[in-house]
């Protein structure tokens, strides 16, 4: 990961987060996941980039440190990410976003078209005009099929998102 490790800015809206927790995390996350942590390997699909198994990682850590449980089913796929948020009524479309007013610890979806989702990452903080991520199967040229963990800043067009508070 290029850049300084972080924490998040707010446990508000996150409740599972804290500045330990997200250390530890970015440190540990190219060790092998295993136990209550680990995706379903066999449910993975050579064309589903990791970026949705790194935001699964994510949540999945956050939730068992903090005993709550997971605010959607981890997955391999940005789509059915998406599509769980639907069902649970934590999906935001970008027609409903107000610029600046996501809460730290949110979900963005990068949308293709409709219905089909193909980046994800969490976001740190949001502003009028972009927001602050984190987000895995990148790289510091910003190519979708990336090898690293970064931060990124990225504008909302196109930009839908699964918010937890």
């Amino acid at each position: 990961m290029h850049g300084t490790p972080y924490s998040f800015r707010s446990t508000k809206h996150f409740p599972w987060a804290s500045p330990l927790f997200t250390l530890k995390l970015i440190c540990n996350w190219h060790e092998p996941m295993s136990g209550t942590y680990a995706l379903d390997e066999a449910n993975r699909r050579p064309e589903w980039p990791w970026c949705a198994g790194f935001v699964s990682f994510v949540l999945q850590q956050a939730s068992a440190a903090h005993a709550e449980s997971m605010p959607v089913r981890a997955s391999f796929s940005c789509d059915l990410l998406a599509t769980d948020a639907q069902r649970r009524s934590l999906f935001l479309a970008e027609r409903e976003t107000v610029p600046g007013n996501l809460p730290p610890g949110s979900v963005f979806l990068s949308r293709r078209v409709g219905g089909d989702w193909v980046h994800t990452g969490i976001v740190l903080a949001s502003g009028p005009e972009t927001f602050e991520t984190i987000e895995g199967n990148t790289n510091d040229a910003g190519d979708r099929e990336g090898y690293e963990v970064c931060r990124r800043v990225r504008g909302y067009r196109s930009k839908d998102f699964i918010v937890f508070a």
